[in-house]
């Protein structure tokens, strides 16, 4: 694809370093959360489910869209 982050194709992984980047930003955005991926997928600790809420909750400036397949695990 192009991207450094999606070196190892569609591996799950937790690109923590990227939760901060919300923070930096000035101007509202609209940000595609997982557009590759799925936040709830089962082997997504549910630490890091926490997290990316937590920015989100930190960050009401911007506006974000999570889509899932999971809806189960999401109301949990």
């Amino acid at each position: 694809m192009g991207q450094k982050k999606y070196k190892d194709g569609f591996a799950l992984i937790m690109h923590r370093d990227s939760l901060g980047d919300p923070y930096k930003w000035r101007k509202p955005r609209i940000v595609f959360v997982n557009s590759m991926s799925d936040l709830f997928h089962e082997d997504v600790p549910l630490s890091f489910i926490k997290d990316v809420f937590k920015v989100m909750n930190e960050t009401p400036s911007h506006s974000y869209q999570v889509l899932t397949k999971r809806a189960s695990r999401l109301a949990r």
